[in-house]
């Protein structure tokens, strides 16, 4: 896919999401997750999701999510409503639907840039 820029346009940074879950999710629910997250959540509307991990830090489970390459230009001055709207909306999907299958989640970082 080609990007097309605009004047005044800018191409978005990668964003990272980290969260926490707990109890364990089970494999079906990382799955789940993991299809979701691509295919539902929208963030495939401005982002290619490449990598969607469960890991154990700490004895917490740690959900990452990365995108390092954007779909969408924005214009500069629209920039850090762009990366709060993003945030905001994969947190909420992420949160609800571990809540709805019985977990406890949160966002404990979100960042811009590789």
């Amino acid at each position: 896919m080609t990007l097309r820029i605009f004047s005044k346009d800018i191409i978005p940074k990668a964003v990272t999401f980290h969260f926490s879950i707990t109890p364990k999710p089970t494999k079906k629910h990382k799955n789940g997750t993991k299809f979701g997250i691509i295919h539902l959540s929208g963030l495939s509307d401005y982002f290619e999701v490449s990598e969607v991990k469960f890991m154990t830090e700490n004895g917490k489970t740690i959900m990452k999510v990365f995108c390092p390459k954007p779909a969408v230009t924005i214009k500069k001055h629209e920039e850090k409503k762009f990366y709060k709207q993003i945030e905001s909306m994969l947190s909420e999907w992420v949160m609800d639907t571990f809540k709805i299958n019985g977990y406890e989640c949160r966002l404990e970082n979100f960042a811009v840039g590789l």
